[in-house]
């Protein structure tokens, strides 16, 4: 087994899968946890918005940063040093802060 410090010694030691939509509140709650750690930092630095990008081929996340009160404010190319498989482009997400 790793430690703390260390690599694990082979992926056997994980258990990797896609999300689904049954994962929508363990995704928000997780997410949610994490923004608790950053909520003072960005109170101190006097942040008013958050931003974000989404790919759009990722169809279920906007949904989910819907639900943290973000909302669709535009698209953006994706640039054209990422080999893409599929055509696709950013969604452009903002919420208030304050």
């Amino acid at each position: 087994m790793a430690s703390a410090t260390s690599l694990p010694e082979s992926s056997a030691e994980y258990r990797v899968r896609l999300a689904n939509s049954a994962d929508t509140d363990a995704l928000v709650r997780l997410i949610n946890t994490a923004f608790i750690v950053e909520k003072p930092i960005i109170g101190q630095a006097g942040c008013e918005f958050a931003d974000l990008r989404v790919v759009n081929v990722r169809a279920e996340l906007q949904p989910i940063y819907e639900r943290l009160g973000y909302s669709v404010t535009g698209i953006a190319p994706i640039p054209d040093t990422i080999l893409l498989k599929v055509p696709s482009h950013f969604t452009v997400m903002s919420k208030t802060l304050k």
